[in-house]
Parts: structure tokens; C-alpha cells; sequence
């Protein structure tokens, strides 16, 4: 499994400048789009946070999830994306180990299929994102927990995008 972290995640505490950078990346999720400057404290200075050292993600990649927005935004991409890989045969090869690997793990822990969301490079490997979605999945009315109905739905998502890439690869 794949993935971009490089340590611990460790606790800091937000200068000026760094609460400025921070709070000016902010992403409203209300209003989908970056807040742009406007003022927020969300993460005011002298405030304590986590940051984790993590690898950049390859350049050619698309986001992978089961939600809906993300397997529009996949197949959207898909075209583009696939008309660019130089090996299709190994790509395809590592493309079903990681789809493999990622029905196995969303069917041992479903917690992860409620946010599961992988970057998929040029050659076909899977990088997992946001493990941090499994806290009290079994709790009655837990946000997290998964109905079967949830599981099937999104496991049966990741066999149609295969299916389709596939279709899309053996026209190259």
C-alpha cells in the first residue's frame, strides 16, 4: 500500500505568517471555493496544531473515491488521463493490484469507504488518503457508521471504473 507519509505527525504551535498561509488556503465547504484571503481564525496565531511530513504526489495522478463527486470527477479526467500512459500493460497490472488491495482493506475496515479516496498515478499505483475517517464506526448513529447498502454501492463503483478503464485502455 502506498502512501505519502514520511513521520509521526508532530505538534506545533502557529506563528503570524503561518496562521496568515494557513487561513488563506482555507477551503469554505459551504460555498466550495477557496476562501481567497477573506478573513477567518480558524487557525489563529499561537495556536497549537498537528503536521505530518509528507511526500509530494506525482505530477500525472487523478483522485480516485466512491463518493459521487469523485467518480465524476475520475471519469471526466479518465479520457485524458489514460491517453497519456506510455506502458497500458504494466499500468493496468498495477491499477487492479491496488484495486484489488483497496476492496480487500474497505472490506475489512468499511469505516474507510464513508471519505475513501485514492491518487492514482501514470503507472497505475494506488495512494491511499485521509485514513483519519474510522473514529467510533460502530457507535449507533455514528456519522461513520456504514450501512451494507453503503458498502455494496461503492464497492460495485470500483468495479465499474475498472471495467471501463479497461475498455478504455484496449482502444489504445
Amino acid at each position: 500500500m502506498n502512501h505519502f507519509l514520511l513521520g509521526p505527525p508532530t505538534k506545533e504551535k502557529v506563528s503570524s505568517q503561518l496562521a496568515k498561509k494557513l487561513n488563506r488556503h482555507l477551503f469554505d465547504e459551504k460555498k466550495a471555493r477557496l476562501m481567497r484571503g477573506k478573513s477567518s481564525s480558524k487557525f489563529p496565531k499561537g495556536s497549537t496544531i498537528f503536521v505530518q511530513k509528507c511526500k509530494t504526489a506525482p505530477k500525472r495522478s487523478v483522485v480516485l473515491g466512491c463518493v459521487e463527486s469523485k467518480v465524476d470527477i475520475f471519469k471526466r479526467n479518465m479520457k485524458n488521463f489514460v491517453k497519456d500512459i506510455k506502458y497500458t500493460e504494466s499500468f493496468e497490472q498495477n491499477f487492479r493490484e491496488g484495486l484489488a488491495t483497496a476492496k480487500e482493506i474497505l472490506q475489512s475496515e468499511p469505516c474507510l469507504i464513508k471519505d475513501f479516496q485514492v491518487l492514482v498515478d501514470e503507472k497505475g499505483r494506488f495512494y491511499h488518503l485521509d485514513f483519519d475517517r474510522c473514529f467510533k464506526p460502530n457507535d449507533p448513529g455514528s456519522k461513520y457508521e456504514i450501512s451494507k447498502e453503503e458498502s455494496q454501492k461503492c464497492l460495485q463503483t470500483l468495479d465499474d471504473i475498472d471495467k471501463r478503464l479497461q475498455n478504455k485502455l484496449s482502444i489504445l
